[in-house]
């Protein structure tokens, strides 16, 4: 009770209070990159005709041939989306200078401080491409952090 009397007495006192964390948020898809339905990608089975990939979720971002093996066979690369996602956290807490009317002293109050954390998330589609047939399919999902 202490405690929260003499925060209370340092925002009387005009001081610097905990703020509340804020609710930013913004969820975008960049327009560089495809934005594949999910029901197209599940759509994909094996032994499924290359000409109906295609057909279905475009032209491939890379193809990559590979001559080790005696049939035609080819790494289709698709990059599905890139989502990125800002919200701002609190990433630590500093002292701030603070008088408490109670004690009739200065004292020092924490509060949070907030960063902008950005959160990417890229996922690519890799198919692999035999004699003009899918033979089979990976994704993986890359998440990238950084701080503002």
């Amino acid at each position: 009770m202490a405690a929260t009397a003499i925060a209370l007495s340092a925002i009387a006192v005009g001081a610097s209070a905990p703020a509340p964390r804020p609710k930013t948020r913004d969820v975008k898809i960049r327009p560089q990159e495809m934005l594949i339905p999910a029901k197209r990608i599940n759509a994909l089975v094996k032994g499924m005709p290359a000409t109906a990939v295609r057909d279905s979720l475009g032209a491939p971002e890379t193809v990559k041939t590979l001559a080790t093996t005696p049939a035609k066979t080819e790494v289709w690369t698709y990059r599905i989306a890139v989502v990125e996602h800002t919200e701002q956290v609190a990433t630590s807490m500093r002292d701030v200078p603070a008088w408490d009317p109670l004690s009739n002293r200065a004292i020092t109050v924490q509060e949070p401080v907030y960063q902008m954390l950005h959160t990417r998330i890229y996922t690519t589609l890799e198919l692999l491409i035999v004699d003009g047939k899918l033979v089979e399919r990976k994704g993986a999902r890359e998440i990238e952090h950084s701080y503002t």
